[in-house]
């Protein structure tokens, strides 16, 4: 038989090894993440592009592979995530911008660099997420988190931001001076939205703030049902409206709401890693 065809034939054994490891080390929640992350839209090509020339030892090319696994989003964060300050903003609340702050920055600091949460939220959320995962010998977050719920956010975070690798702020909902200054220390400007109509249409204010900082912004849709009227719905109506929103979504998952108060596990972090990524891919 020909080389080239052996090569072919050998891929499919190799993928199914990888699986196998997964299973045996108890990464359940890896397949489980993978069926959901199958049902949502892929990230963008750019990222796709990315993955092919980084990871060359992946099964799968990039045109066979459209959506990422949590096992390649985990992979290609670890290689390709910039140093950059993601404020993550909406001003109105309810919206999972905690839960998503402090996701998004334990996958980064997944890669094993250093990470700053900066909770600028004064009703302290995020500190006491983190204060409740080291509770009775718990492994606590993996990133460093710090209060700083104050207009001067700018100038302060300024002195300690080159110290780490990342920085991700949680802002509050409706205090206009702390969101301004947060979103003026930050780099791109990341907006939780659900996909409900009245959730769309308070987005404006928020990303209103960040064309006056001169800031890149960009929605991304949480508590998401995949292949439902309202996410469609969203999707049509963000894009009528010519607003920017990311490919990835977060979808309305159980498992993501008992994230509070513990170090996240394989399915947030494989989640939140797309949404990383493809920030990462929009910046460059």
């Amino acid at each position: 038989m020909p080389d080239g065809v052996q090569g072919v034939r050998a891929e499919p054994d190799r993928r199914r090894r990888v699986i196998r490891l997964e299973r045996g080390q108890g990464e359940q929640h890896l397949l489980e993440a993978a069926e959901q992350v199958q049902q949502l839209p892929s990230v963008s090509g750019t990222a796709t592009r990315r993955l092919s020339s980084i990871t060359s030892d992946r099964t799968t090319p990039p045109s066979a592979c459209p959506v990422f696994t949590p096992y390649q989003c985990l992979r290609l964060l670890r290689d390709t995530l910039t140093v950059v300050i993601v404020t993550v903003a909406n001003l109105k609340g309810g919206v999972a911008k905690t839960t998503t702050a402090v996701i998004l920055a334990e996958a980064a600091a997944s890669r094993g660099e250093t990470v700053l949460l900066v909770d600028a939220d004064p009703q302290g959320s995020a500190t006491r997420w983190a204060a409740t995962a080291e509770l009775d010998g718990g492994p606590g977050l993996r990133a460093k988190v710090i209060p700083l719920g104050t207009v001067e956010l700018e100038r302060r975070l300024a002195a300690i931001a080159g110290d780490f690798a990342h920085v991700v702020i949680d802002t509050p909902p409706g205090d206009l001076g702390i969101v301004r200054a947060a979103i003026r220390a930050g780099d791109v400007v990341l907006v939780p939205c659900q996909p409900a109509l009245m959730d769309l249409d308070r987005l404006s204010p928020t990303l209103d703030l960040a064309t006056e900082a001169g800031k890149p912004a960009a929605v991304v849709l949480t508590r998401c049902r995949a292949n439902t009227l309202s996410l469609a719905g969203a999707r049509d109506a963000l894009d009528n409206a010519d607003l920017p929103v990311l490919s990835s979504v977060i979808p309305q998952r159980e498992q993501i709401a008992a994230e509070y108060g513990e170090r996240p596990g394989w399915l947030p972090l494989a989640l939140y890693g797309a949404v990383l990524i493809e920030l990462e891919s929009a910046l460059s």
